[in-house]
């Protein structure tokens, strides 16, 4: 939120602006009766595949964020197939909807009070009386904490271009959100907060000394083309998710990335992450320009990690073990997959991948329901475990050569390999007698 005399800002303050000191001032709502206080509300569909939110008549798909003053109805209408959708305020979740119950809230009043410091440069801040935050030049950037619905917003005084500052570690939530910030010098920050350059119009960013950078940091900061990161640990969800013009990323310390982490980053061609351990939920949906993956370290794809990247060529997972459902759904270019330890693919994992010609699944024991569905290329699988594979249902292959669609294939029909001395019990085992006259012994 920002202070707001009629319609326009108040810069409340500028903590750390080149080490100027700042101005002191209180400033309390609503005794002011022409100030008003702001914040931003979020909302994010929980099934983002399926599943639409309406506001003010307009409908969204999977997420939005809003300004609303105090004393503003917010209304959302959720409908689709699945859930709901959660509602934030500033970063803080007030509700949840779902497609029979929605929802209604009206934001609060508070009363807001600044202290800022002419000595020291800095400040303490109050809501209703209750002092929630004491901040100083020495160990942060900006103001820490939870406000509740009365979150300070107004960290930068006025709409700066650059910004600088080379003492602080931290940057809290939402310091940076909405602002028209081209440049930023914090070479000593260590952990960047939730939502700190939502929507900012920044362009690039180095920070050589962060670990942490936490959910929804830089989500649809639509300007952003470079990032640096080299000490960079864990990335929490959502937080590039909607930089649509960020052509690469490369964060050779993480480890950990949160779901939705590059969601819709749609000109993401190249990653490199060489010590990530799990592809989350939807890390990277919707990124329809990545053509080629290799992640060594990652022993699990989570269900939708790659869904709908329509450009993806080769993937290459050499100790990843398990593929959740959806995991590769829609990637209709896919020609090339090694997963040489894979135990387990997830429903609909492979599905409308129309040109994977064949895969290799040696140590497979459980495929899922419609997991190739619609591969249409699909000539050759190899099952080659000494145990029986778990087959779900007889749908796992529906509309491929092996199921016996050759119009794409010329007329040519589609194989399961699996071991000579398991061929019998294949032909006759549950599901995958289906398939009994596609069998070959290896």
């Amino acid at each position: 939120m920002g202070l707001y005399l009629g319609s326009t800002r108040i810069p409340t303050i500028s903590l750390y602006k080149s080490g100027a000191i700042v101005p002191s001032g209180i400033f309390n709502i609503p005794s002011e009766p022409t100030i008003s206080t702001r914040c931003r509300v979020t909302l994010t569909t929980l099934e983002s595949y399926r599943e639409y939110f309406k506001y003010n008549g307009t409908t969204y798909r999977n997420e939005g964020s809003f300004e609303f003053t105090a004393g503003d109805t917010l209304s959302i209408e959720v409908y689709g197939e699945f859930g709901g959708a959660d509602i934030y305020e500033d970063g803080q979740k007030i509700g949840t909807c779902d497609v029979s119950q929605p929802y209604s809230y009206i934001l609060p009043s508070h009363e807001l009070t600044i202290n800022t410091v002419t000595s020291g440069g800095g400040a303490t801040v109050y809501i209703n009386s209750v002092l929630t935050s004491t901040y100083d030049v020495t160990n942060y950037a900006f103001a820490q904490g939870d406000f509740g619905y009365g979150r300070l917003a107004e960290r930068i005084s006025g709409d700066l271009s650059y910004y600088e500052n080379l003492s602080a570690t931290q940057i809290a939530q939402y310091a940076f959100a909405g602002t028209v910030l081209s440049s930023i010098s914090m070479p000593n920050v260590t952990t960047i907060g939730s939502g700190a350059f939502f929507g900012c119009s920044i362009s690039s960013v180095n920070f050589p000394q962060c670990i942490s950078i936490y959910s929804s940091a830089f989500q649809q900061c639509q300007n952003l083309t470079y990032v640096s990161f080299p000490k960079c640990t864990s990335v929490d969800w959502y937080v590039f998710s909607s930089c649509n013009f960020l052509p690469s990323l490369n964060l050779s310390s993480c480890n950990y990335m949160g779901g939705y982490a590059c969601y819709n980053c749609n000109n993401l061609t190249a990653v490199s992450l060489p010590i990530l351990s799990i592809v989350n939920t939807c890390t990277f949906m919707y990124c329809s320009s990545l053509t080629n993956i290799y992640l060594p370290s990652v022993s699990s794809v989570g269900a939708q990690g790659f869904y709908y990247c329509t450009s993806l060529v080769s993937v290459n997972l050499p100790i990843c073990e398990k593929l959740e459902y959806y995991a590769f759904n829609g990637c209709n270019k896919l020609v090339s997959i090694s997963v040489p330890l894979c135990k387990s693919v997830g429903s609909y994992a492979f599905q409308y991948c129309y040109n994977l010609p064949e895969i290799n699944l040696s140590l497979c024991s459980y495929i899922g329901g419609q997991a190739f569905e619609k591969c249409y290329n699909l000539l050759s699988i190899y099952l080659t475990s000494a145990s029986l594979v778990s087959l779900v249902n007889a749908n796992a292959f529906s509309s491929t050569p092996i199921a016996g669609y050759t119009t794409s294939t010329g007329g040519t029909y589609g194989s399961i390999y699996v071991p000579s001395s398991l061929l019998t019990s294949y032909k006759t085992a549950t599901n995958w007698a289906t398939y009994s006259g596609r069998m070959v012994g290896v």
